[in-house]
């Protein structure tokens, strides 16, 4: 018990150092309202729902895309008072890169994700990079309720052993008595292959693209916000900020920051695409685009099409952990599951 005791004052001991030398990122650009002007004048945008505190911060070089977006998601998270009087121990800023690594390696040394703790190493003063389940870590040893949702791809496509369609599109139908015999609806309906009867139904999965952005728009829907609209743009798209930070994308070998998800009227249906803040953008290039009113979308809109991977989103629910939760919030595991098909 002594033992433990100090082992907690020591920790407490270099968390206090931190502080003293944690400095503040020294530039970042406030865009929430500049890109809500542009969605304003984006007719054929119907709806737009924006995070709560929107900073772009830019990486300069080949590893820090993962730090950039966690300044994103602590500038966002600066505005609420709760998680600011505990984020960073209440200083108030957004750290450097170099501060946040320091914060990182004392997470895992506080015990939280050790897992990744063996996996990366320590941070400090290097150029590993990091990723949603580092960052995660990060915030949860201040309290944070950082979340993890996973998507991922299926396997392997399946042929029809009827027709040969490949692969089979919506539901498959798996023979119950042959080992990996598949029919398409068609082939089934048709009852082509009785001796393989009887079929088990298979519903296909959903498109990841489909998974990620049904998901997005439910996280940032759930609360309502305060609706703004853009001086003279009376009868243009409702854009609101939700009251909720933004994400923190992550797929294989980049990460990003989902600022919103917007809802498109087109000829024939509705089409849903995200609004990403990405740290590769150059902030000068970005804000003279969003100012300007001119390419902003290339530099912030995502379509579905390119969803097609396996990806990671980092979210922070409501509220600060207490003691016995953040000791829960040790072990990483991801709060939800999608299994989805990848795009063909």
């Amino acid at each position: 018990m002594a033992a433990a005791s100090q082992t907690r004052r020591s920790m407490q001991q270099l968390a206090d150092c931190l502080a003293e030398d944690q400095l503040p990122e020294s530039s970042s650009y406030n865009l929430a309202a500049a890109l809500a002007s542009c969605l304003q004048s984006q007719f054929s945008c119907k709806t737009a729902v924006l995070a709560n505190t929107l900073h772009h911060f830019e990486s300069r070089d080949s590893f820090s895309c993962g730090y950039r977006n966690l300044q994103m998601l602590s500038a966002a998270l600066h505005a609420e008072p709760d998680w600011s009087a505990v984020l960073f121990q209440g200083c108030g800023f957004v750290p450097d890169v170099r501060s946040l690594q320091s914060w990182l390696d004392l997470a895992w040394e506080a015990g939280f994700d050790p897992e990744g703790r063996q996996q990366v190493g320590r941070v400090t003063g290097t150029r590993k990079w990091i990723g949603v389940t580092d960052a995660a870590a990060l915030l949860r040893y201040f309290g944070i309720r950082a979340r993890i949702v996973d998507f991922e791809t299926k396997g392997t496509a399946h042929e029809c052993d009827a027709c040969g369609a490949f692969p089979i599109r919506g539901s498959r139908y798996t023979s119950s008595v042959l080992p990996d015999y598949d029919l398409c609806e068609a082939c089934w309906r048709l009852n082509r292959s009785p001796g393989a009867a009887p079929f088990l139904e298979v519903a296909q999965a959903a498109p990841i693209s489909e998974a990620i952005l049904s998901w997005v728009w439910a996280y940032f829907t759930e609360e309502g916000g305060q609706s703004i609209r853009a001086p003279g743009q009376e009868g243009g798209p409702m854009v609101t900020f939700a009251g909720r930070p933004p994400l923190f994308l992550q797929h294989q070998g980049h990460s990003r920051t989902i600022a919103g998800v917007v809802r498109t009227q087109l000829a024939d249906r509705e089409r849903l695409d995200l609004l990403v803040l990405d740290p590769s953008s150059r902030t000068s290039h970005l804000q003279h685009a969003l100012e300007a009113q001119n390419k902003w979308q290339d530099l912030t809109l995502v379509s579905g099409d390119s969803l097609n991977k396996s990806h990671q989103i980092l979210y922070v629910c409501p509220g600060i952990a207490n003691p016995e939760e953040r000791e829960q919030l040790k072990v990483m595991q991801a709060t939800a599951w999608f299994q989805c098909r990848e795009v063909q």
